[in-house]
């Protein structure tokens, strides 16, 4: 079974499309490789982003967006099947003031999308190496906590349940 996406000219595998990977002097081992930003668009037709978006919607998932808060910047998609949520981040928080490393209600999720528990989940920082954990709480509030509080483009993807 090949791995790939079907194109008006057939099936594309995964390695015949290397989507716009490459060693970066960033990667640190031979082994990996680097994702061009503009692959991490999901309104952009052919990037992967825009790939998945559209596999997730075949999938009959329900889909959502939060409302950015309080200076950030970017985008939080969340796809829902049934009581589990897949959230996808990509948040710009340069401009958030911090308290003790905290970055509080940067995004809301919305009603359907909430966790009914209050979850916490390892995130990344785009090219830090700081230890990062993004919450989202019962009533939709995301916040960051960050080792370093750098500043950045936050990277997460995460699943939890909803009720």
């Amino acid at each position: 079974m090949s791995v790939g996406v079907h194109t008006p000219q057939g099936l594309v595998t995964a390695a015949e499309m290397r989507r716009g990977l490459s060693s970066s002097s960033s990667v640190t081992s031979p082994t990996e490789l680097a994702m061009a930003a503009s692959e991490k668009n999901a309104t952009e037709e052919g990037t992967m982003a825009n790939d998945i978006h559209k596999i997730m919607e075949s999938l009959g998932m329900k889909h959502a967006a939060a409302s950015m808060q309080n200076g950030a910047t970017g985008g939080v998609e969340a796809y829902r099947s049934g009581n589990v949520v897949f959230a996808i981040f990509r948040i710009d928080d340069t401009a958030i003031e911090n308290s003790y490393n905290w970055k509080t209600d940067i995004a809301r999720m919305p009603e359907g999308y909430r966790p009914f528990l209050d979850v916490a989940m390892p995130a990344h920082y785009d090219g830090q190496d700081a230890h990062v954990v993004v919450t989202i709480k019962t009533d939709g509030q995301v916040s960051v906590w960050c080792s370093k509080s750098p500043g950045g483009t936050i990277i997460f993807t995460g699943t939890y349940f909803v009720l």
